[in-house]
Parts: structure tokens; sequence; C-alpha cells
């Protein structure tokens, strides 16, 4: 008998649970039977890290006791294919990783000027599954932080469904939109794996007037923004740069969960540089343009906020961790402009 707790989908609540495995199933002490070809085992990335597994209904099973024993039960009783596929990755990356720690421990000129390069090379190593993985860990140190977020609730459907299509015809397969409420910011932030949060202010602010109207394709535009950052892999890389140190430290050890705190504390405060502001712009409005949406709610949306943000008089453009909104809505009225003026629409999948 093993024990965990249980995170069902939408929900913030935890309830624990104790479960059981048995020729191919999965019994719940809740009553619930589940056949394992439905589980998904997600990525053990060290040995204490939490371990997840993941319902076809879409809840979360975090095992909290017996855990050893428990990769031994999946061992026998997944099907062949699908037997334990973690410790595959954990056996490539044991191999990979020795080599890979010796090479980001030569960028010692990381505390000097190297830390860009530096960053974007641990970044181009990161598999996906551990960037999805990281995403995951992210999103559980802002709940130990007391920072709640939830599922969008059905006045903000609008918002959940646009979300859904930009993110498939972007090409994120696996894409999460969260709700931060108990906040008067405006904003919303990007988590590598996927993961999109928008300030609870920020939603009810542009979805007040009715689905069809400006307000929802205003957010459409920051969906399409935030979304450029996970693809450029923008936030990875300010999140390596900020803890470069721990993630030499991940990579020996294999923990993630370790680094992933410090992570979490801070993407809530990320300032992303110029040229990535930039580049997640020209991204956004790519991809609202192929996908046939109207960037121009969005630059409405821009311009509302250039107004509450201080005068470009105050400091000068170089200071800044962002350009001003004047000059991201000159760079974006020029994309556009160049682009209703080709002959070409490209639709295929937006690349850097």
């Amino acid at each position: 008998m093993f024990r965990g707790v249980l995170i069902r989908k939408g929900r913030s609540d935890r309830q624990p649970v104790s479960f059981s495995l048995a020729e191919g199933y999965l019994y719940l002490s809740t009553g619930k039977v589940i056949s394992l070809s439905e589980v998904e085992v997600g990525i053990r990335a060290g040995k204490y890290a939490p371990f997840f597994l993941y319902l076809p209904d879409g809840s979360q099973l975090i095992v909290t006791e017996g855990v050893q024993e428990l990769e031994v039960a999946l061992n026998e009783q997944l099907p062949v294919h699908r037997r334990f596929w973690v410790h595959k990755f954990e056996t490539w990356q044991r191999s990979v990783l020795i080599a890979l720690a010796f090479l980001i421990l030569g960028l010692v000129f990381w505390f000097t000027k190297g830390s860009d390069w530096a960053a974007a090379m641990v970044v181009e190593m990161i598999p996906p599954e551990l960037e999805s993985y990281l995403g995951e860990q992210i999103l559980f140190g802002l709940k130990r932080m007391g920072i709640s977020l939830r599922a969008p609730e059905t006045e903000e459907q609008p918002l959940e469904d646009m979300f859904h299509r930009l993110a498939r015809y972007a090409g994120f397969s696996d894409a999460h939109l969260y709700i931060m409420p108990d906040t008067s910011m405006l904003n919303a932030f990007a988590i590598p794996g996927g993961y999109v949060v928008f300030t609870e202010a920020m939603v009810d602010r542009y979805l007040e007037e009715d689905s069809d109207s400006v307000g929802v394709l205003a957010l459409a535009g920051v969906v399409a923004h935030e979304l450029g950052h996970i693809q450029l892999q923008h936030t990875l890389r300010l999140l390596v740069k900020s803890a470069l140190v721990a993630s030499i430290f991940t990579v020996l050890t294999g923990d993630v969960s370790i680094v992933a705190l410090g992570m979490a504390k801070q993407v809530l405060v990320l300032s992303y540089r110029r040229e990535y502001e930039e580049q997640a712009d020209e991204y956004a409005i790519r991809l609202l343009l192929d996908y046939g949406v109207d960037p121009e709610p969005f630059l409405q949306l821009m311009a509302e906020l250039a107004e509450e943000e201080p005068s470009e008089d105050v400091l000068p453009e170089f200071v800044r961790s962002h350009p001003y909104m004047s000059r991201r809505l000159a760079h974006m009225r020029q994309i556009i402009e160049a682009y209703r003026s080709s002959d070409r629409v490209d639709t295929a999948r937006i690349t850097y």
C-alpha cells in the first residue's frame, strides 16, 4: 500500500489518499480504479524530487510514501513499451550530465561577462521533458510560497478558449492557463513548459465587455506575447542565468526541485531585456496575423499600459529593463505594415 496526495484538475485543495497496484490497475482509496495503461509517470529527476503520477482525468497524484517500492512495482506491471521510461531518462541523464557538468563548471567567467552565453549554453542542453518538469516545480514552488493559482472560471471561458486555440496553432501540444487572484496588479507572465499566468485584475479589466469585443482580442495579444517568451526560451534563459550556480548543482545531483523554489520567486519579479520584449512582440503580432486575429486591440491595450507607466523623460531607455511602450508600439506597427504589404502569407509555425 502506497500513500500520496491527490490534486484534482482545476482545484487547489489536496486530498490525502492511499493506493495500490495489482494486475495492471491502480486502486485508489477513493474507490476509483484506473488502468495503468492510462497513467502517465512523471519525470523524477533526482532522488529527492517529488514523484508524480498523472491520471487520465487530469488529476495529479504526488507519491509521499513508498516511492522506491512503487518504482519496482511500476517496472513489473507497466506494458513493456512504457516500462518506467523515467529510469531511461535518468540513465541517459547520468551519462550525459557528467560531461555537461565539466562544461558548465568551465563557464566561471559567467560572473563577469559571459552570463548570457553561459545561460544560453545551459538552456540548449535542457531537453523538453526537463523543461516541462521544471515548469511543474515552479508552480509547486509558488504554492509553497502561499501564492494561489486557479483554473479559469466560467466567465473567463472566452479567454481560455482563445488561449488554447492560439497555443495549438503555434505548435504547443500541452499548454496551461492559470489565473492569479488576490492581487491588483495588471500583469501576465510565462513559466517554462507551456504555462501562462494572468492576474485576475488583468482578466477582469479586459473581459468586462462581451466575449466578441475588443477585450478578449486584446488579451489574445498578451497570450501570444507570453507564448513567445516560452517558445523563444526567454523565461528559461533568464531563470537559468539568475540561478546558474544552483543549476550547476542541479546538473551534478539531478535534483531539479532544489533550484525550482528559487526560480518560483524569480518568475514573479522577472524583467525581460529589451531585445527579448521586442522579439516576443514580433512573435505575438505574427502569430495573431497568421491566425487571423486583428492585432489592433492588443496595441490599444499596450497604449493603455503606456499611459500608466512613468514618463519617457524620467529615465533614459538604456537603463530600463524593457523598451518603453511607445517604442514597442512603433516596432509592432512596422511589423504589421510589412506583413500586410507582403504578397506571401506565412502560416507555418513561427520560429526564430
